[in-house]
């Protein structure tokens, strides 16, 4: 059957019975299918919420466009001519979630592989590092002596064979093993023959290049554009990054396909999702186990010496993780010494080894990995020094091993350590695994330059527009600047989703009191969320009880963990879940449980986005969400300033960023209505919000609100 418009697949879609008629879901394709066809080097940006019907619109856009080529210019040395070439008709779809890759997976097997009888296909692809290195698991099979643990592995390999190697699909699969199968990812520095250990890439790039429709995740996308970008572009890039030109190339090396057209979902995180690839992070566990292995080659003093300080250090630093409750810790925040001064001891330990006599003997890669963690650590101290020392001509008090620091690395000229200057530790979700992570001071939209790379650019997301801005066109000005869309033609439009008015009633509280500020550190939170909770305690109870299904979003961890002992003792009907960092149970595996309850309670800091929660009725929000101003993106920013003269200092203290707060809010508002038949409550227990003028006129043209004044009893 051919189809010559979106209208036509969306006609044949609703005859086969598949779908019911969505009018926004159809101008939506409409307007993506006229930007893959007919635009040359435009962008169209649009905020799509829930109810438009945004991925099967993406699909249906791509899929007519896989089947009508155009002529587009060329663009050559980063620059547009008026040379014309054919353009392949593929689209490439950048998420930053492996559930929404897997949506679009699904609705493309369900909707567009049978309409359009198999000529189409689609395919997932990410870096490297997205995939097993199939050798180093196989030799861990082979080399395996305990079988209880050989019979683990290999299921692992079968695990893996199932799912083409992608880790992200594996962990989805089997989240108990997720710490083991990361064992296996490919690395920069493996060292097992390219052929066995890019197997599943490999694959991956060859049901790629056969595609039509690509799906990827942000972190490939940001690797492709720079590997397309023109030589001095990429020259400006790395000199703010310790990350190697190898290493970027290594990701996406090889790659057999161009894109002409690229869908960026949830577009408002690729600006996260950009500085996070240009980043460069140690885990801690690599650089223990590489001075655990480089110990095998001493002698049986030396290696007892060597382990037993290893030992000593690494229980400091898990007790140290324990007991800090926050996923980052960033260069600003007074307890990051808690953690750094354990590491500096490893950095020691890596000296020592280093200038034995005997380290010569050392595998020439082995040697290589232990250079290059040294170097790593040289830029992260030199990076605290220089901070130090801007706190220590404040005439702040400085511990020694501060002074220690000051003094050994104030003097590196390093130019890494000139341009960089964000440094934050970052732990592992379950776990509490702690990674150092070293920030460019953030790349601003233009050297991304996304618009001279494709012939078509969508950016589509729930939420993208900035209400404070009063015409249509500056709501979406902060998300072009940022992206590096600013100087091209750019269609904005905002789509319809779901009539939430009928399905939504938004409760709001004027009469809780406020905090001081926005933004507060460990010590002035702690006292405010004394007063919060004593303050809010019983109307959530009282909440709780009318409802079937309850999440309750906090902004922080900490909190997280105040609510899990103020909402102790709930009726025996009712069963509570919480979820932090620190939980040994993953949050996929406790929604599931929560799922399957009856009645239930959900309290967690890790689901304002990117997470589908089944018969949810009633969505909590404790407080606003506004980002805190030790946020490592905002102090990127902050320095991006510094660079460009546009500040003399370095500020360690900002103002609310109201754009990016209110674009999670939101976002996590969002949690409530997934699908057509869901309804429900929100209550926003945060009077913050009548201080936001623009915030209520939306949330009022929005939602049926309703105001809860002082001693009123709500609930569903």
């Amino acid at each position: 059957m051919k189809f010559k418009t979106p209208k036509e697949v969306f006609t044949a879609l609703q005859k086969a019975g598949k779908i019911k008629e969505r009018e926004e879901q159809v101008k939506l394709s409409t307007e993506l299918y006229e930007t893959f066809t007919k635009n040359n080097h435009k962008a169209f940006v649009a905020e799509s919420p829930t109810g438009t019907g945004k991925s099967l619109a993406v699909l249906v856009a791509a899929a007519l466009h896989a089947l009508q080529k155009k002529e587009c210019k060329i663009v050559k040395n980063g620059e547009i001519t008026n040379g014309l070439y054919q353009t392949t008709g593929k689209t490439l779809i950048a998420t930053p979630s492996w559930n929404l890759q897997k949506q679009y997976k699904e609705e493309f097997e369900k909707f567009i592989e049978p309409l359009f009888e198999g000529k189409l296909r689609l395919s997932i692809i990410k870096g490297q590092t997205g995939y097993i290195n199939r050798a180093k698991l196989i030799n861990a099979i082979n080399e395996e002596k305990n079988e209880n643990k050989k019979a683990l592995l290999k299921s692992i390999l079968t695990l893996a064979d199932g799912s083409y190697g992608d880790i992200e699909e594996m962990v989805a699969i089997k989240t108990d093993l997720a710490e083991i199968i990361d064992e296996f990812r490919i690395n920069y520095d493996d060292e097992e023959p390219a052929k066995q250990k890019l197997y599943y890439f490999d694959i991956a790039k060859d049901r790629a290049k056969e595609s039509d429709i690509v799906i990827t995740n942000h972190a490939f996308f940001c690797y492709y554009n720079w590997y397309r970008l023109r030589s001095e572009e990429r020259e400006e890039l790395y000199n703010f990054t310790t990350k190697e030109k190898e290493s970027i190339v290594f990701e996406i090396e090889g790659i057999p396909f161009y894109i002409d057209a690229v869908v960026v979902d949830e577009a408002h995180r690729l600006e996260r999702s950009l500085i996070s690839a240009l980043s460069d992070q140690l885990a801690i566990s690599t650089v223990i186990k590489t001075i655990w292995n480089a110990s095998e080659n001493f002698g049986k003093l030396t290696k007892k010496s060597i382990r037993t300080q290893l030992e000593g250090i690494r229980k400091e630093i898990d007790k140290v993780s324990e007991r800090l409750i926050d996923e980052v810790l960033p260069i600003t925040d007074p307890n990051i010494f808690q953690i750094l001064s354990p590491m500096y001891r490893l950095y020691e330990l890596l000296l020592q080894i280093k200038q034995r006599r005997d380290f010569k003997n050392l595998k020439t890669s082995l040697k290589n990995k232990i250079q290059k963690i040294i170097s790593t650590f040289n830029v992260i101290f030199g990076l605290y020094a220089k901070f130090l020392t801007s706190q220590y001509t404040q005439g702040e008090n400085l511990r020694i091993i501060h002074k220690k620091i000051i003094e050994e690395f104030r003097h590196f000229t390093d130019k890494k350590i000139q341009n960089l200057n964000v440094l934050y530790v970052k732990f592992s979700p379950e776990k509490r695994k702690p990674s150092l992570v070293i920030m460019p001071p953030y790349v601003k939209g233009p050297a991304f330059n996304i618009q001279k790379i494709y012939s078509s650019v969508v950016l589509l997301s729930g939420t993208l527009r900035d209400v404070n801005a009063a015409i249509l066109d500056a709501q979406f000005g902060r998300i072009i600047d940022r992206l590096g869309l600013s100087n091209f033609q750019v269609e904005k439009k905002v789509y319809k989703g779901y009539n939430l008015r009928e399905m939504v009633r938004l409760y709001l509280y004027p009469d809780i009191p406020q905090p001081d500020a926005a933004n507060m550190g460990l010590v002035e939170e702690e006292k405010y969320l004394v007063k919060h909770i004593a303050n809010t305690k019983e109307i959530i109870r009282n909440i709780i009880k009318k409802s079937k299904k309850t999440l309750i979003l906090t902004p922080s961890h900490l909190e997280t963990r105040k609510w899990e002992k103020a909402l102790a003792g709930l009726d025996s009907k009712t069963k509570l879940f919480t979820y932090t960092p620190q939980n040994t149970q993953s949050l996929n595996s406790i929604i599931s449980e929560f799922e399957s309850e009856k009645k239930a309670v959900l309290v967690t800091a890790s689901a304002w986005e990117g997470v589908d929660i089944e018969k949810l009725n009633t969505l909590i929000i404790t407080r606003i969400p506004f980002r805190s101003y030790l946020d490592p993106l905002f102090i990127a920013r902050e320095t991006f300033r510094q660079l460009k003269g546009e500040r003399k200092s370095l500020n360690y203290g900002y103002t609310d960023n109201i754009f990016e707060t209110f674009i999670q809010l939101r976002q996590g508002m969002g949690r409530l209505i997934r699908k057509e038949t869901d309804r429900g409550e929100i209550h926003l227990l945060d009077s913050r919000v009548e201080n936001y003028k623009k915030w209520k006129e939306f949330f009022e043209k929005t939602y049926s609100v309703v105001e809860v004044r002082e001693k009123e009893e709500v609930g569903v």
